[in-house]
């Protein structure tokens, strides 16, 4: 097997969500809740987990323009340490963004298959030691009452021996993942308007 293939997974979580969900800052959580922040670049950088982060605030930023096929679910991330080593954890959660699209669970597949091809990917997964796990989930999407799935990337960075260098590679791999996933365009889009955002469709 190659090498740089077990730096990405594919999964499927059992349990499902609904979106929008509410806010939940029980036990200790700091789920924000799901915001609508398509094609509003201020909403997008005002979002609670991404103050501190400016590699995730450019992320939602930019898979929230309206010229892309997604919007975003939510995110988070966390820099860790232990004995003197460091390394990163968090997720990006996107959908796509019209009802006939999200209940496709092969396009998901696609996406995953084309990132996995992509030479940029190729070119940097044998350099770095960073794992991108790719997690769909059953979902609800309230505001069309569609069923479909959520994508979550999680990115886990391995030991670090500095916190700097920690959050370059992490960084590194979201413009990776980000970049990847702006340029990806459908030929046909469905007819109906998209779930959130402009009415109109983007341009393809």
């Amino acid at each position: 097997m190659n090498p740089e293939s077990l730096k990405l997974t594919l999964m499927i979580e059992p349990r499902s969500k609904a979106v929008p969900y509410p806010v939940d800052l029980d036990d200790g959580r700091t789920n924000q809740g799901f915001k609508d922040i398509k094609g509003d670049p201020d909403a997008a950088a005002a979002i609670a987990e991404v103050q501190d982060c400016p590699s995730l605030r450019d992320a939602l930023i930019a898979l929230n323009a309206a010229e892309t096929h997604f919007f975003t679910v939510g995110c988070e991330k966390s820099l860790n340490e232990y004995e003197g080593k460091f390394w990163k954890r968090g997720y990006l959660e996107f959908s796509f963004n019209y009802a006939e699209l999200v209940a496709d669970a092969r396009l998901y597949f696609t996406l995953f298959f084309h990132f996995n091809q992509a030479a940029p990917v190729r070119d940097f997964l044998p350099k770095h030691s960073v794992h991108f796990g790719w997690e769909l989930q059953g979902c609800r999407f309230k505001k069309t009452d569609a069923a479909g799935f959520t994508c979550a990337v999680w990115i886990t960075t391995d030991d670090c021996a500095t916190a700097e260098e920690c959050e370059r590679v992490w960084d590194e791999a979201v413009d990776l993942l980000v970049g990847f996933l702006i340029h990806f365009r459908i030929s046909n889009l469905p007819p109906s308007p998209p779930i959130y955002g402009p009415s109109s469709h983007p341009s393809s």
